[in-house]
């Protein structure tokens, strides 16, 4: 359903104007600082702010990631399924290395047990803002390139 929503429309891609790549700087730093911003909310608002001050620790660096892996593929045309899955491994990566690298001591439980609620929070807020990109014609679509 969603790769249907994302799908680009012929008429809104002719009438547009193509995106410069200076352009799509502030768009990609927009939404995915929207996202590491309201993952780190949310995980205030579930467990704690100190909770919030260690996700912050894997999570900015996801972000940081993901718009950069996103700013990398806008360059050519892909398929939006592998833009989606790339930017979501490439945000989730610094998750797992501080979960599964990093002994915490008398907190490792505590962090295994939250990794899973942040990851799955992240995952799908750089979901959401890569869709809405694609949307708006930041990514070029595959189906143009084989016009």
């Amino acid at each position: 359903m969603m790769l249907r929503f994302l799908s680009p429309r012929a008429s809104a891609r002719a009438a547009g104007p193509q995106w410069t790549w200076q352009a799509r700087i502030p768009a990609m730093i927009l939404a995915y600082g929207a996202v590491v911003f309201s993952v780190l909310i949310a995980e205030r608002m579930i467990h704690s702010p100190l909770s919030a001050t260690y996700a912050s620790a894997a999570v900015v660096p996801g972000g940081i990631a993901a718009g950069i892996c996103a700013f990398a593929l806008s360059f050519s045309p892909r398929r939006r399924l592998l833009v989606l899955a790339a930017v979501v491994i490439v945000a989730l990566a610094p998750l797992g290395f501080l979960v599964f690298a990093i002994d915490f001591g008398a907190f490792t439980p505590i962090v295994r047990d939250r990794a899973p609620l942040v990851a799955a929070m992240l995952a799908g807020g750089c979901v959401l803002a890569t869709g809405l990109l694609i949307g708006g014609g930041v990514f070029p679509a595959a189906e143009e390139a084989r016009r």
